[in-house]
């Protein structure tokens, strides 16, 4: 929470210095969040620079590109990740605790 309050901060301050990518947002769009995100920096990328940009960050090249010697597993399995999920009382003690000390929601549903 202190990591989202800190940067809502600071995109309060310096909003037309402040990028937000919300991981929904790029998953929905990917190429367009890229140039989004290009744009931002001051940078306008050719179709053909963002195809590039998407075809080097799919699982599949991520776990190609990856250190066979590095045991950490970057890339999860999505079988995994669909299998974790909080209770509907972990979940309401996640939003008790989000509405006392959350500053800003970034477009979520937390509270």
């Amino acid at each position: 929470m202190q990591f989202l309050n800190h940067w809502g901060d600071v995109a309060a301050a310096l909003p037309e210095r402040t990028f937000i990518l919300r991981y929904e947002d790029m998953a929905k769009s990917p190429g367009d969040a890229v140039a989004a995100v290009a744009r931002h920096f001051g940078i306008e990328l050719t179709p053909e620079a963002i195809a590039a940009a998407l075809a080097v960050s799919t699982r599949e090249a991520m776990r190609e590109s990856a250190d066979p010697r590095d045991r950490q597993q970057i890339v999860s399995d999505e079988e995994a990740r669909a299998s974790v999920r909080f209770s509907e009382r972990e979940e309401e003690i996640l939003r008790r605790i989000l509405r006392r000390h959350l500053r800003y929601d970034f477009g979520y549903d937390w509270f």
